[in-house]
């Protein structure tokens, strides 16, 4: 799964994480959106290459901040994943 919409809703767990105090990791990110790791971490580096994400990290640059917030929120099944 390798797509625009991907990076989009990879960007919004990013942010949606952060809001709820939630340290993101690749393995997170993959349960909260019931995507692999390897799908995740695909578009991670995708999105570093456009500095909207700092892959390493997993977490958004201040310009990845401004997109996320622009998204449409996660469905709520998927906000009340909680994983560790």
């Amino acid at each position: 799964m390798h797509s625009n919409h991907t990076s989009q809703t990879v960007l919004r767990a990013l942010f949606e994480l952060a809001s709820d105090n939630q340290r993101a990791h690749i393995g997170r990110v993959a349960r909260l959106l019931g995507m692999s790791c390897r799908d995740v971490d695909s578009a991670l580096l995708r999105l570093e290459a456009t500095q909207l994400v700092d892959a390493t990290r997993v977490r958004l640059t201040l310009a990845g901040l401004a997109v996320a917030v622009s998204l449409p929120a996660l469905p709520r099944r998927r906000r009340n994943v909680r994983a560790a």
